[in-house]
């Protein structure tokens, strides 16, 4: 067939075979033509890629479905060109990672993408690559910064892409915002040391046990207190510490922990040189992964025990010393008090709310106090206590109390003021006894005392009485017998003796001045000053005193 080739054409097209299969075939397609252009004839060939078109569909769905993949994936997937240091491929959860698009990703160097403290750690797990070291595929936790400034922390999971010679050409990886994970493990982390370091350095107890009795944990303190070494403290069951109760007794109180889940008590524990600690323990029950263990911790209470005692016991002292002093205030019939002069309160002894009559709702204040006193005596009590406040220091008083119309008792008020730096009143402390019925005592010894007097005054003028009647009788004998020598002498018609006379004269004179004596004795005659000679009146008194003294 002659001719010439006008033009060649391509194309592929899909048939059906008759088997039901579809198969793809490329067609090539040849045009002759004559001397005139005519086509005169058509050559076509076909050849059958179904295969190749197979794989091609199937690489580009699986090439769709790996994009789709990452564009919907939160975590971040790249690759990275070792050669350059640039990323080639950045998925678009970029934006919610660091705040940037895959574009700005790829633009920046790998340099960029990481805090300088993690850029190194890249380039050290990098300068691995191809030794013995290294690691692929690599998984770590980095720190990236984000576009508004904050720090995340990533995880990174990294593999390598290698040429023909296997050596790495391309790092290929997955990122993903570990930032919660990271601040949660490096609270936990941080919770956990805080809770161990409280734990060794609790000044109390603390015992980590199982539900057989054996020491799972302690710190230094369970085992110091009680005198053991760590080794041989993490060797004892809890029986062989608690000094009170037996095997028995002790895994009953494990059980009653595990049902009500806590428990609380006091005990002894027994140290290892064979002494006796007193202790209040706290058991808890703790769940952990292995099983329920009992958590027990417990403070020494030995020296709190012992201060108890002494406090209880110097209690019971000071309670004995204040029913004496009560005791010895209600014989003595005295009371104390506390007068605070700048509140203006005073408190007293129960003794002297007894004297005073007054009981817990009384005003007790200076005025309160003043109106105990009695009537007659509230005046003077006042100026008293303000002239101990202007410049005294001592409240030495006695006065009466009672209200009028009542019998007044009678007290003695002692007290020492005490006084500031500046000399200003603080506190008044003193006492108040009722001295009533020593008052009314000296009262009648007094009374008894002035009728001794009087009889002893009675007696001296019987004394004295006897002494005059004597005088008078010496002057009337010698009266009357001058009398008598009057007479016989005007009887006989004699003119009378003139001593005679003068004897008569000399004891009415003396029978005068012993009349003078006896009324200035009894001090009823008004003196006259005279001049006297006083030897002469004492010779002249000196027989009336005789017999008065």
């Amino acid at each position: 067939m002659a001719g010439r080739l006008a033009r060649t054409v391509a194309f592929e097209n899909d048939l059906v075979t008759a088997a039901g299969s579809r198969r793809t075939l490329t067609w090539r397609n040849a045009l002759l033509r004559d001397e005139a252009g005519a086509v005169t004839a058509s050559i076509s060939t076909g050849v059958d890629i179904t295969p190749r078109v197979e794989l091609e569909r199937r690489l580009a769905a699986s090439e769709a479905r790996l994009r789709a993949l990452a564009e919907g994936s939160r975590d971040v997937l790249w690759s990275l060109d070792l050669a350059s240091g640039r990323f080639t491929y950045v998925s678009p959860s970029i934006q919610a990672l660091r705040g940037i698009t895959p574009e700005q990703a790829m633009a920046e160097p790998v340099g960029a993408s990481l805090t300088p403290e993690s850029l190194a750690r890249v380039q050290a797990v990098m300068a691995k690559i191809g030794t013995p070291g290294e690691e692929d595929p690599h998984l770590g936790v980095y720190d990236q910064p984000h576009a508004d400034g904050s720090i995340r922390h990533v995880e990174l999971t990294t593999t390598y892409q290698r040429d023909a010679a296997g050596r790495p050409i391309a790092a290929v990886g997955i990122s993903r915002d570990a930032t919660d994970r990271v601040r949660a493990e490096r609270a936990l982390r941080q919770s956990e040391a805080l809770y161990r370091a409280i734990f060794e350095a609790s000044p109390i107890g603390i015992i980590l046990v199982d539900l057989q009795g054996c020491v799972l944990a302690f710190n230094d303190t369970a085992a110091t207190r009680l005198g053991y070494g760590r080794e041989e403290f993490g060797r004892l069951r809890i029986w062989e510490i608690d000094a009170e109760d037996d095997e028995p007794t002790v895994r009953g109180r494990i059980a009653q922990v595990l049902a009500q889940g806590s428990t609380e008590f006091d005990t002894r524990h027994r140290a290892r040189d064979g002494t006796l600690r007193d202790v209040h323990v706290k058991v808890v029950r703790v769940d952990r992964d292995e099983g329920p263990a009992l958590l027990s911790s417990w403070d020494d209470i030995t020296e709190d025990r012992r201060l108890e005692r002494e406090l209880r016991l110097r209690l019971a002292e000071r309670d004995e010393r204040d029913h004496w002093l009560q005791a010895s205030q209600r014989v003595a019939r005295l009371g104390h008090y506390v007068f605070d002069i700048t509140t203006d309160r005073w408190t007293s002894s129960p003794m002297l709310d007894e004297l005073f009559g007054i009981g817990p709702g009384f005003p007790r204040t200076g005025a309160g106090w003043v109106g105990l006193v009695h009537p007659d005596d509230a005046a003077g009590m006042a100026a008293y206590l303000q002239e101990l406040l202007a410049s005294g220091t001592r409240f030495d008083r006695i006065y009466r109390i009672g209200l009028e119309g009542e019998p007044p008792r009678w007290v003695h008020g002692l007290g020492d003021l005490e006084r500031d730096a500046a000399g200003r009143p603080l506190r008044l402390i003193g006492t108040i006894q009722d001295i009533t019925a020593r008052r009314l005592a000296e009262q009648a010894q007094e009374a008894l005392a002035d009728q001794l007097r009087q009889s002893q005054k009675l007696e001296s003028i019987g004394r004295l009485a006897g002494g005059v009647a004597h005088d008078f009788n010496n002057i009337l004998v010698v009266l009357l017998g001058c009398a008598e020598a009057l007479r016989q002498s005007v009887a006989l018609g004699r003119p009378p003796e003139a001593e005679d006379v003068d004897e008569l004269q000399e004891a009415a004179l003396r029978a005068k001045d012993l009349t003078s004596q006896l009324l200035a004795f009894a001090r009823r005659q008004v003196v006259t000053p005279v001049a006297l000679d006083l030897n002469v009146e004492v010779r002249r008194a000196e027989r009336m005193l005789q017999r008065i003294l």
